[in-house]
């Protein structure tokens, strides 16, 4: 529009008035017409001294000026003189550059206030390319920039808004997320269709199955379920597709769930209904591992047959010679009547020996084991205990060797647990060893502690049950045939104590050739 509106004055510029006077005005009053009926204020400086020659309607209104007010005046004459001083800079350079200049923004003070303006400014030239005027036009964009601020800060304050609502929302979410991820069971979320639609990184673990995977899957494709005796049950049978069904919580506790690798677990499971505005959109599976209750089920039944049992053997033993004595000891000899009470004091031992197995469990379990530390010598208290034990020694035929290495006069220990430690490892090299036997016992004191070994030429442990040994009440295949007395208690103890000292105690063993247990124990430990 500025290039047109240049075209237009320079036209006029070049007529003669005297040979197109018709023309001439024809052209002034068209120019006249487009220049009063422009929007924007337009005006004209003359380029010598930068006073204005013309301005249009929207100039006087904008600046609040009567036109006849401004024609002949400079910026000097109306605007502050840092802001005149400005104009008419920005002016001089326009002339001298030749070319338009395009501001977006300039501020300028009228009778009105403060307005913004966006101002073009290009030189006029004669015919020989001398600048003769200044042409400008001005558009008032004050409103505009008001809107666009006002739209801005509205923008703004919206994105603030949803930033805000985008992170609580997150923040609900990283919640839920780890209020799933800390419950410690495993956790399904399904929908009304049984697709799986969360699940929680320990029901990953528990299934060994991944869990990115799984999402959007069927849950009957997940979980396979067995009964004990290891046949399928069909998934409609499950908690999940029971509470689908009857919109009621439902628990299970004789499930098998079937791992990805084909290996089962009992587990408890238990289902809940999502309901929104009455009506089932999905259910909740939480379910856990019970293996290790179950076998705690199984050990608390194993252990009271094992204590009833081992206790009913004694008693009966010492009820019966103690009955026969009663009834038959005034005929019998001395020597009947001593292997008579032998038997009833070898009776209350056993169950003594059990009892008290029984309270130095309960003892460690409760951590109630008390350390009491003393000094004394190693080498005459083990022999003290392998003295204890001549007659089992004796009756079997077995050669003990020992050997006794390092400072063993002096050791820190707890003579209680020591007691309980040696004996067991005595005992059981005495007990399961072959009939002519040899036990090797080798104690050793140096920088690193007491090392304990003790080696037999036994029945040995069978590979199979060699992960077993240590477990309460555990005794192996081949140890249960040979010597049906026993609790399983014993080594159990003993890993419960050396543990506890931070100590070690491990075996090699192999079955029918005998086995080497070794114990390692920092001085002053235990």
């Amino acid at each position: 529009m500025l290039k047109k509106l240049i075209s237009q004055v320079k036209g006029v510029l070049r007529m003669n008035p005297a040979d197109h006077k018709d023309s001439v005005y024809s052209a002034q009053k068209f120019l006249d017409s487009i220049v009063e009926n422009i929007p924007d204020m337009i005006f004209v400086k003359d380029a010598k001294d930068l006073r204005f020659v013309r301005f249009n309607k929207a100039g006087e209104k904008l600046l609040g000026f009567d036109r006849k007010d401004l024609i002949g005046k400079s910026d000097i004459d109306f605007f502050p003189p840092e802001e005149a001083n400005f104009f008419i800079k920005k002016d001089r350079e326009v002339l001298m550059s030749g070319k338009l200049h395009d501001i977006p923004e300039e501020v300028i003070h009228t009778k009105n206030g403060s307005r913004m303006l966006h101002t073009k400014k290009i030189p006029i030239f004669d015919e020989n390319g001398t600048p003769q005027y200044l042409l400008g036009i001005s558009e008032d964009i004050t409103e505009r920039q008001l809107l666009e601020g006002r739209l801005q800060q509205y923008m703004q304050d919206l994105e603030k808004k949803v930033r805000e609502r985008t992170a609580k929302l997150q923040e609900e979410v990283v919640k839920d997320k780890a209020l799933i991820e800390s419950i410690g069971e495993g956790f399904i979320a399904v929908d009304i269709d049984q697709k799986i639609i969360v699940i929680n990184k320990l029901a990953e673990k528990i299934l060994g199955k991944d869990g990115v995977q799984m999402i959007g899957t069927d849950i009957s494709d997940v979980l396979m379920l067995e009964n004990e005796k290891g046949e399928r049950v069909p998934f409609k049978d499950s908690p999940v597709a029971l509470t689908l069904d009857s919109g009621l919580q439902n628990s299970s506790s004789d499930l098998f769930y079937v791992r990805s690798k084909g290996n089962r677990f009992p587990a408890y499971s238990t289902a809940s209904p999502i309901i929104l505005k009455d009506k089932i959109i999905g259910a909740i599976l939480v379910f856990r591992d019970i293996t290790k209750e179950k076998e705690i089920d199984h050990a608390k039944d194993e252990f009271i047959t094992l204590v009833s049992h081992e206790l009913r053997t004694p008693l009966t033993i010492a009820s019966w010679y103690t009955k026969r004595y009663l009834t038959s000891g005034d005929t019998m000899g001395i020597d009947q009547q001593k292997s008579y009470l032998n038997e009833i004091v070898g009776a209350v031992e056993r169950m003594v020996d059990l009892v008290n197995a029984i309270l130095e469990i309960s003892k460690i379990e409760l951590g109630r084991t008390e350390i009491k530390l003393s000094e004394f010598d190693l080498a005459i208290f083990s022999d003290q205990i392998i003295s204890e034990l001549s007659e089992d020694i004796k009756k079997k035929h077995i050669k003990v060797h020992k050997i006794y290495t390092g400072d063993l006069n002096k050791v820190y220990l707890d003579k209680k647990v020591m007691t309980i430690l040696l004996h067991n490892l005595y005992t059981n090299a005495i007990r399961y060893n072959r009939e002519g036997g040899e036990i090797n016992i080798s104690l050793t004191k140096d920088e690193s502690g007491i090392s304990i070994d003790v080696k037999d030429s036994g029945y040995g442990i069978p590979v199979s049950e060699q992960e077993k040994i240590f477990t309460k009440l555990y005794r192996a295949t081949n140890a249960r045939e040979k010597v049906p007395d026993g609790t399983g208690l014993g080594l159990y103890i003993t890993k419960q104590f050396v543990d506890r000292a931070g100590g070690r105690i491990w075996f090699e063993s192999e079955e029918g050739s005998g086995s080497l247990f070794h114990t390692v124990l920092p001085q002053g430990s235990v």
